[in-house]
């Protein structure tokens, strides 16, 4: 699976199969347990900005919930609560929403501190909620001021690449750039 960063999966079926994949930027999965999910990375890299992700922390208040006596119902809702739920929207790393799965009732329920969504594939209802997440410090339309012909003149759908190029954009450089085809490599891999 194509990603521009680092990303936790949880899977879940009906019958009760549960799985935790991590998600490594430019490609590349691996299978973890327990099915948590915080966007923190195992392995010999240290964690990419731990203070500001609060990666670490959120995983061990996970632990610690799951570890107790709490029912299902009552743990969705302490997501809502730090160090969970993350408030920095501005920075760039705030909670847009809460997913409460149910697979054998073939149910979701999407939380907000003062909104819940409730959804069934049964009985679905298509529609929208409109959240209001606070005012950030400097609000960018990210799309007005991409130049899509930019980049598609000169590649065919490399998605890695183009998550590649779109963190860099907004990275402020702390990703390599990646390396610019000419047309006569259109589809190449670099």
């Amino acid at each position: 699976l194509p990603s521009h960063m680092a990303y936790n999966l949880v899977l879940a079926d009906a019958s009760g199969r549960v799985s935790s994949v991590e998600l490594y930027p430019g490609g590349g999965l691996r299978e973890m347990g327990p099915a948590i999910a915080t966007n923190h990375q195992h392995g010999t890299d240290p964690a990419d900005r731990p203070a500001f992700t609060r990666t670490i922390e959120r995983r061990d208040h996970v632990e610690l919930l799951i570890s107790g006596d709490i029912a299902p119902a009552a743990l969705a809702d302490r997501f809502l609560d730090a160090p969970l739920y993350q408030t920095n929207h501005a920075g760039g790393f705030g909670t847009l929403f809460t997913a409460e799965y149910d697979p054998s009732r073939r149910a979701l329920r999407l939380l907000w501190p003062r909104d819940v969504w409730e959804q069934t594939l049964d009985a679905f209802d298509e529609g929208r909620r409109v959240i209001a997440y606070g005012a950030g410090t400097a609000p960018v339309d990210a799309l007005e001021n991409w130049d899509w012909s930019d980049w598609t003149a000169f590649t065919s759908s490399d998605w890695v690449a183009f998550g590649m190029e779109l963190a860099q954009r907004y990275s402020g450089g702390a990703i390599p750039p990646v390396p610019v085809r000419r047309p006569d490599e259109r589809g190449a891999r670099p």
